[in-house]
């Protein structure tokens, strides 16, 4: 071979190896990211299961040298990363040599909080982040080699790593570009390539990749193979395109992209043919409202109205409904999307209900561990307010839809809302909000706007998001409320400021109707605007109140509420008689139907032959009861009852039982109870009691009783406290005293507020805490209202959402209150003298937790700072407090110690000083119940169901019991849980327990072991009163039983 030609051969070759890809092509970079957000990698391990060799980058190597030539992965979320993010900063330079050298870069999606200007970009490139967030990105150059072998590239990428406790969840698209200049979109929201989430560009002979994806941690963590899979692909093609020759292709950047706001028409017609679209020859509406975040404006003549959007946010504009229209087609609709914004509004048929009935449900909190659970649930929920008749006018979901905001709670509750009947509105509560400044997109994209106005009836409905500091829709809401001419029903999911409520106070505010506190409250504030919280409508509430949604009929003149236990169905339970009855006999039943009411409770008698010996209908003495008096003769008997209900429907029961001709026992009471568990140290005592026990009486309240427990006095008369947060007057709720032989009622004092604990006996009087903050004393003998007082701390409206619900004490002759964040102490005469400590700090919730004294020194729980330790007398103080922890039961005081059960643990306190002396975890937390103490073992009932006899000293449990699932699910956060509220009374060798699951239990001290129980066919959380050979207790139905040793 001549020189010449091996010249020519030799020049040859170089031109292949310049524009081959290099030697180490399947080496590829990365610079490894653990963010603050996730808290895990994977972006090594993706580069190794598509077979690369990942080679690590330190962050420093970002703004000084970066390998020429190669490929470099930065992974997801790093501007998270001080270090990479510092670096970037100043990268600028470096990075522009690498690129213009030949080198590959790909950054994938940042932090959201780092949303702006991309300062190490290339002179010729400027990109913009954002922070909005989508699921599905739309191919925009299908040709391009990347796309042509898929275009449907993306599921809805998720990532839940374990033990993640985030309050959002990573969205496919995230942190997309509001600008870009002098790149391609490759991916992007639409077809008009807004808000893109690929973007690629040349940079001299190399390429920079910017991404709003997140691969690394989807492939590590993603919810579903489907995805992992996915985002393995995603990188794959990315890497695979950028590392070949394919990669020199001609670059023809598009236009430069950037959120410039767009200008949108839209109209308010009238829609007379009622087929949801605007045709031709119907008009528009003149002067009709539209809400455009903010801003409110009103149609032209022609019901036209001009939006200026912006292009970097969901937003959304809705139509206010007046009272004598309906609106046909969706009351709202979002900017972004392409179709017309067109509202279609159409005559209500008939005249304008001045009275009419809505259902509210409220904080669902569908969460991304138990979708299919939660969507069980849903669906019976929906089965059951369809069933509901009348059928309510509409549905008010007040917020805290979703746990934490992932796109899947929200697929999740979508058909829930396509599966109701009537028509349901939504509104945004603080776990529907998602994180940045689009706090509201992903709620828009889904439900639609977060503040709207409609009317019905004679009222105007107000709805917004109320935070207690900074939030612009204060004004907006203010405004609306001020300018209204009808009476206005404010929906929201936190209860007002008393800042809101000031500026409001001369305005025609009727109403508010909100969650966030899971409970059960109805009241008027300052007598005048109305207060309506209804409770978790799929668990139990933080006030233990039971699953619910409410019923609420509005008129001019007032409400009417009507609570309904959700997915309680067709619960019917034969309370008395038991197998073996005597001859005069109460025939007790429960019967209960959330959505299908029962209106009456039929009953036969029939003898052993099967003929009818009697027949009738029970008398209603409550929501869950129905009682008859029977006097009957002896044999065997068969009881059926039969609940007749609102749809015509029934359902019955059947029990057999022998009539025994023997005497009962007389019931023979042995001292007094004049308080909650005893004694001020609310340790109880050991009053021994054998079983079997045999039901002597039934005394009804026409109330609901829960932690309620009975006092008894020295003449023998049993005072029992009862509540009544179903209707909105408390009608049923107040003070009842029975004969504690025979169960004859002596007097009733009904309060019109509902007194959640036990009163106190003192000195002739009765003391009694609403749950209002007033103060009853009542008359022992008669029920006379000798005083009552509101606490002036508790006057404002800021204390609206804390609920007294304490049993109060007598101490140095003072009578004290233990209202979080500051105990109260007056003069038990006539209520004055009044003294607060130093306060602790808001108590937002209610606590059942009540005082405990030794001596001078009080011990008060609270639901947000733990124990409090002060001393009562002329100077009263503070002796130590303990840390912030969850205090819902009550200390118990025993030797100097302090017992509290805590928020999932046992802690054990010194009383003079506060020294924790032990602490043992407990496998639950909102505990109510209060232990029983005897040596070295305590006896803990938890709210999961447990009773556990624990060495205290070294946190060994000796046995556990468990009762049976509970009648209605009142235990906070769970469902279908059994539930233990009542609190143990130690009776010899035995321990008497009331359950949620309606049974009351005497279990042995020794084993756990049930000795006997008794059904009473609703939840049993009062605590048992022994007197002599006779056991008192209450239950939720409302009625006082008294049961005899046989």
């Amino acid at each position: 071979m001549s020189s010449r030609a091996l010249i020519v051969l030799v020049l040859a070759q170089l031109v292949l190896l310049a524009s081959a890809p290099p030697l180490f092509a399947r080496t590829a970079y990365y610079v490894e990211v653990q963010d603050p957000f996730t808290r895990v990698t994977g972006l090594k391990e993706l580069l190794e299961h598509l077979g690369y060799t990942p080679r690590e980058l330190k962050a420093r190597q970002l703004s000084r040298s970066l390998p020429p030539r190669a490929i470099v992965v930065i992974g997801s979320f790093a501007t998270a990363d001080p270090a990479v993010r510092r670096e970037l900063q100043h990268a600028k330079r470096a990075i522009t040599r690498f690129l213009e050298g030949g080198g590959t870069l790909i950054q994938l999606t940042q932090a959201h909080k780092h949303e702006g200007r991309i300062p190490w970009l290339p002179a010729a490139l400027a990109a913009t982040r954002g922070d909005f967030d989508y699921e599905r990105p739309v191919v925009i150059h299908p040709d391009h080699p990347l796309f042509r072998a898929k275009t449907a590239l993306f599921s809805a990428w998720e990532i839940r790593p374990p033990g993640w406790k985030q309050a959002s969840s990573y969205i496919t698209a995230s942190e997309t570009f509001k600008l870009a200049k002098g790149f391609r979109v490759l991916l992007a929201h639409d077809e008009r390539s807004t808000f893109p989430a690929l973007l690629s560009a040349r940079v001299g002979r190399g390429w920079l990749v910017l991404s709003a994806m997140a691969p690394d941690k989807v492939y590590r963590h993603g919810t579903s193979d489907q995805m992992k899979s996915e985002a393995a692909e995603f990188l794959k093609g990315l890497l695979r395109y950028y590392a070949s020759g394919r990669r020199r292709m001609v670059f023809r950047p598009d236009a430069t992209f950037e959120s410039h706001p767009l200008r949108r028409i839209g109209i308010v017609f009238d829609d007379r043919n009622r087929n949801g679209q605007l045709d031709p020859g119907e008009p528009g509406l003149a002067n009709q409202i539209v809400h455009f975040g903010l801003k409110t404006l009103r149609t032209d003549a022609t019901g036209r109205f001009q939006l200026t959007v912006p292009a970097d946010r969901i937003q959304t504009v809705s139509v206010h409904i007046p009272a004598n229209k309906q609106a046909t087609t969706r009351f709202y609709c979002r900017t972004n999307d392409p179709a017309p914004i067109e509202f279609g509004l159409a005559e209500r048929p008939g005249p304008i209900p001045e009275r009419y009935t809505i259902a509210q449900i409220s904080d669902t909190h569908i969460a991304g561990w138990r979708l299919e659970k939660d969507g069980e649930r849903l669906r019976a929920l929906a089965r059951e307010l369809n069933e509901l008749r009348p059928r309510p006018a509409f549905i008010l979901h007040t917020g805290d839809i979703t746990t934490s905001c992932r796109h899947s709670e929200w697929r999740t509750y979508l058909p829930f809302i396509k599966a109701l009947e009537a028509t349901i509105f939504h509104l945004m509560g603080n776990h529907d909000v998602s994180k940045g400044p689009g706090h509201a997109d992903v709620f828009r994209s889904y439900l639609g706007p977060e503040n709207y106005t409609f009317d019905y009836g004679p009222h105007r409905f107000v709805v917004g998001y109320h935070r207690y500091r900074g939030n612009p829709l204060h004004e907006w809401m203010t405004e609306q409320i001020k300018k209204s001419d009808r009476p206005v029903v404010l929906v929201i999911h936190h209860f007002p400021s008393t800042r809101f409520l000031e500026q409001v106070k001369d305005s025609k505010l009727f109403a508010i109707i909100h969650g966030d506190w899971h409970s059960s409250k109805v009241n008027r504030n300052d007598g005048r605007i109305w207060n309506v919280n209804s409770p978790t409508v799929l668990m139990g509430g933080l006030d233990h109140s039971p699953k619910s949604y409410r019923l609420i009929t509005l008129s001019r003149d007032g409400i009417e509420t009507d609570l309904r236990y959700t997915g309680v169905r067709r619960l019917l339970r034969i309370v008395s008689p038991s197998e073996r009855s005597p001859r005069r006999v109460a025939v007790v039943v429960t019967a209960y139907d959330s959505a299908d009411p029962v209106t009456g409770v039929r009953f036969r008698l029939l003898d052993e032959a099967g003929r009818v010996t009697r027949s009738g209908s029970l008398t209603r003495k409550s929501r869950l009861s129905y009682i008859a008096e029977l006097d009957l003769t002896n044999g065997p008997r068969r009881l059926e009852v039969t609940a007749d209900q609102q749809s015509g429907g029934h359902f019955a029961l059947e029990r057999r039982f022998t009539v025994a001709d023997h005497t009962p026992r007389p019931i023979e009471l042995k001292g007094v109870a004049t308080m909650f568990r005893l004694n001020p140290e609310r340790s109880g005592s050991n009053v021994p009691l054998g079983t079997p026990l045999e039901l002597r009486w039934v005394a009804p309240t026409g109330g609901t009783v829960y932690l309620q427990s009975p006092l008894l006095s020295r003449d023998g008369l049993l005072y029992l406290s009862h509540e009544d947060r179903h209707s909105a007057t408390a009608k049923s709720a107040g003070v009842t005293a029975f004969d504690a032989h025979s169960g004859s009622r002596r007097w009733q004092t009904l309060t019109g507020e509902s007194i959640l604990h036990s009163p106190l006996l003192h000195k002739g009087t009765i003391f009694a805490q609403g749950i209002n903050g007033t103060i009853f004393a009542l008359r022992a003998k008669d029920g006379r209202v000798r005083w009552k007082r509101r606490i002036e701390a508790l006057k404002k409206p800021y204390y609206e959402s804390y609920w007294p619900a304490f049993s109060p004490l007598i101490v140095a002759h003072r009578l004290l209150l233990t209202h979080p964040p500051a105990p109260v102490l007056l003069d038990p005469d006539d209520g004055h003298d009044q003294f607060l400590l130093e306060q602790l700090g808001r108590e937002a919730f209610l606590t059942y937790s009540s005082p405990a004294v030794s001596g001078r020194t009080a011990v008060m729980g609270s639901l947000h700072h733990g124990i409090r330790a002060f001393r009562v007398g002329k100077n009263p103080k503070t002796l130590w407090t303990t840390g912030k922890f969850q205090v819902s039961a009550t200390p118990v005081l025993v030797k100097g110690r302090v017992f509290v059960v805590a928020h999932r643990e046992l802690k054990v306190y010194q009383l003079s000083n506060g020294t924790l002396l032990y602490h043992h975890k407990l496998p639950y937390g909102y505990n109510v119940s209060t232990p029983a103490v005897e040596g070295h073992t305590i006896y803990v009932a938890t709210a999961s169901g447990r009773l556990i006899a624990i060495d205290w000293t070294n946190g060994q449990s000796r046995w556990t019991f468990t009762a049976e699932k509970a009648i209605l699910d009142t235990l906070p956060y769970r469902f279908d849980s059994p539930t233990l509220s009542s609190s143990p009374v130690i009776a010899g060798r035995l321990i008497f327990i009331g359950g949620n699951d309606g049974k009351l239990y005497a279990i042995a001290k020794e084993s756990g072991r049930v000795v006997w129980s008794y059904d009473l066919g609703s939840p049993v959380a009062s605590t048992p009163l022994i007197s002599g050979n006779t056991l008192f207790v209450a239950a939720y139905d409302g009625n006082l039983y008294a049961f005899v040793r046989r």
